[in-house]
């Protein structure tokens, strides 16, 4: 990326890279130089924290070369590094679509970072590039869309996404985390095309695994090595690894998950719409569901006494009165489904 000394901070671009020279010895050296235990094989000692092998796994996986994927231990820690590295307390903003994750806003507030709203279209919560582009200024560095959005379910359209990142010089962030619930193709493939392109996906929603929720970074490699200089050095452990691995390698377990969630989200949206309870079901192309009700929280309440936890986004601008559903094993459904009949 040309002007990505520009966007970077001046203090993080001046930081020595990370030596990595430890991990290159295919095990050859005698390893004294980290203050490990020297017991307790193989536990006591730090892997990569670039995670070389899981990254030739995503590669052989998604067609993308190892050196543009970074890996994170979950999107807290994947954005703080992006705000870290980019932007400059009390000066540089963000601009993100609302409504959407509350991360975003959460981890900006912790760094003192103004947020920059843009609503989407109440109808089908979709926006403009024209729309993004404008709500930009000299200080903005990052434009951070969610896509499929959390919490409304819906794709933001790909035509505009490309008209965003070719209308902009700054980084464009698309959080893909809750893609593969449909036919829908990753915009990962766009970032040989536009340097400026930031994709984020994760391992938990699709995948089923939350020890670590690893989160996945594809970009383009100039931007990855400027991301680790400000990253925790440690990886995941090798065990860890292993098991991340074997999971990458099993496509068809996966799959299968997958098409199992995608009916019972087919069957939820028909149980939903008999319910004699006033509601609006919006279409999804996730692993969850956004309904309206008249009152929102009344009905959260009542599910939290019968020891049912939905989430509540009534607060979010756009969402009022809405409940976030996962959709969850067939018999959790059911329950659900259950309770909304006696409410």
């Amino acid at each position: 990326m040309e002007n990505l000394q520009k966007l970077v901070r001046k203090n993080v671009w001046n930081l020595p890279e990370p030596d990595y020279s430890r991990w290159n010895n295919n095990g050859e050296m005698m390893l004294l130089d980290a203050n490990e235990n020297p017991f307790n094989t193989p536990f006591n000692r730090m892997t990569n924290p670039t995670m070389p092998r899981i990254r030739e796994a995503l590669a052989a996986m998604t067609g993308v070369k190892s050196d543009c994927i970074y890996l994170s231990s979950g999107i807290d820690a994947l954005f703080d590094t992006l705000l870290q590295t980019f932007c400059d307390p009390q000066h540089d903003n963000i601009v993100s679509i609302s409504p959407t994750r509350r991360i975003y806003k959460q981890r900006a507030k912790v760094y003192d970072i103004q947020v920059i709203d843009v609503p989407l279209t109440p109808s089908d919560y979709t926006c403009k590039a024209e729309t993004l582009v404008k709500a930009c200024n000299k200080d903005t560095k990052m434009v951070v869309l969610c896509s499929p959005n959390d919490p409304t379910g819906n794709h933001l359209p790909i035509d505009e996404l490309m008209k965003t990142l070719g209308s902009l010089n700054i980084i464009v962030v698309v959080d893909q985390s809750f893609l593969g619930f449909d036919d829908a193709e990753s915009v990962r493939t766009l970032i040989a095309t536009y340097p400026n392109l930031v994709v984020i996906d994760a391992i938990l929603a699709l995948w089923a695994y939350a020890m670590p929720p690893m989160t996945m970074l594809y970009a383009q490699p100039d931007i990855v090595k400027v991301l680790r200089k400000v990253a925790p050095q440690n990886g995941f452990g090798e065990r860890v690894e292993d098991e991340i691995i074997h999971i990458l390698n099993d496509p068809f377990t996966c799959d299968n998950w997958i098409t199992r969630i995608k009916t019972e989200r087919n069957n939820m949206i028909a149980a939903l719409r008999t319910l004699s309870l006033p509601l609006k079901v919006l279409p999804s192309a996730t692993n969850f569901l956004l309904i309206q009700v008249e009152n929102a929280t009344a009905v959260y309440d009542y599910l939290i006494e019968n020891g049912i936890r939905v989430a509540n986004v009534s607060d979010l601008k756009g969402c009022e009165n809405c409940l976030r559903i996962t959709i969850g094993a067939k018999s959790e459904n059911a329950k659900l489904i259950g309770a909304l009949r006696t409410l």
